[in-house]
């Protein structure tokens, strides 16, 4: 099973966004964006409420 952070790095990439970019559209910082997609933290189980549709499929 792929992790979280590579599913989200996919899903960044394939709808061609920034780390800047998936950080505005959901309210947090482009450095925690980096910090999901290399594993070193997982997002609280509130960031799917500020995500604005982006949806990272299971």
């Amino acid at each position: 099973m792929d992790s979280f952070g590579k599913r989200l790095t996919e899903c960044r990439k394939a709808k061609d966004l920034s780390q800047k970019d998936l950080a505005k559209a959901f309210n947090i910082s482009h450095t925690t964006i980096g910090k999901y997609e290399r594993y070193e933290m997982i997002p609280s189980i509130k960031a799917p409420k500020n995500s604005h549709g982006f949806w990272i499929p299971p």
